[in-house]
């Protein structure tokens, strides 16, 4: 994660938000092990906390706009 905020800053971005969501692979979905043999045992398309801590922040900066 460290890495991603450094590569983040470094291409110039200054709105990014950097957040580890217990138990959420890098799909975005819940998991049980960091195994990668485990992903296509895994039902869930798109974890919910994950996507609500995505939509804050898409409408926070909606509410910038307006």
């Amino acid at each position: 994660m460290p890495e991603i905020k450094k590569a983040s800053i470094n291409g110039g971005n200054k709105d990014f938000n950097v957040v580890e969501i217990e138990e959420v692979n890098h799909l975005f979905q819940k998991r049980k092990t960091v195994a990668m043999g485990e992903y296509i045992s895994i039902q869930e398309t798109f974890n919910r906390k994950a996507l609500a801590k995505i939509g804050d922040w898409i409408l926070e900066r909606m509410t910038l706009v307006n």
